[in-house]
């Protein structure tokens, strides 16, 4: 998946400090620091940032082959089933 890029303005001076702080006690760039503290805020693993785009593009070969209904709901495709699942383990 590809990496946005995000410019964030209004930063508290207190927050400025405390990632700044960060940064340099870890020896890491600031870029990097706040892109984990964003990640550990939203409760996102970094095994997880690579599952995402995989199960994603898994949703094109149920487009493409589990056009046949759920024995759960005939009613509900497969595909639909498994695009919900994403969506609630992901947040999608």
């Amino acid at each position: 998946m590809k990496n946005i890029q995000y410019t964030v303005r209004g930063i508290h001076p207190l927050v400025d400090k405390e990632l700044r702080r960060k940064a340099r006690a870890s020896r890491r760039s600031l870029n990097e620091v706040t892109l984990d503290v964003l990640q550990k805020a939203l409760g996102i693993n970094k095994s997880d940032l690579s599952r995402p785009s995989q199960d994603l593009a898994g949703l094109a070969a149920f487009d493409q082959a589990a056009k046949c209904p759920s024995p759960y709901d005939p009613n509900r495709p497969i595909k639909d089933l498994y695009r919900e699942s994403i969506k609630k383990k992901y947040g999608y």
